[in-house]
């Protein structure tokens, strides 16, 4: 019975103290807190470019901005094909991998991705619960 009891209060700890703070990644955090920065800001940008490398990262817009599914099946929903892959986007939002050193900075767009696609400085770093850089967001 104290096994049992040890081996319950191990697994209450891993759960509630560390499976968040270490695991973070694995659960995709920091989309609701970039959504929620991007949508503030949408209105100044003529688009926002959001890298395909965050793990279809279009799902978790569409869910935070509750954006209307009959809308965005009208303009042809999700597109597959290959990596450079041009024709999935919503509103002012394109999901596409971003090659930082090609892209226009004219301060018309703003680009979400991760850290070894964007250089610091950023507007923002949304870092995970451990600390480590997650998503990176700059013009």
């Amino acid at each position: 019975m104290g096994l049992f009891v040890i081996n319950f209060v191990y697994y209450l700890d891993m759960y509630f103290h560390h499976m968040n703070t270490e695991f973070s990644k694995s659960w995709q955090y920091g989309y609701k807190q970039t959504v929620a920065y991007a949508e503030g800001r949408k209105s100044q940008y003529k688009k926002i470019v959001v890298s395909t490398k965050l793990e279809q990262p279009h799902m978790f817009f569409l869910f935070y901005t509750t954006y209307d599914p009959a809308t965005y099946l009208s303009q042809g929903g999700t597109v597959s094909g290959g990596f450079e892959e041009r024709n999935n986007r919503f509103d002012v939002y394109e999901f596409r991998t971003i090659q930082w050193d090609r892209e226009i900075h004219d301060g018309d767009t703003l680009f979400i991705g991760t850290p070894g696609e964007i250089p610091e400085p950023a507007i923002l770093t949304i870092p995970y619960m451990d600390g480590s850089g997650a998503i990176v967001v700059s013009q």
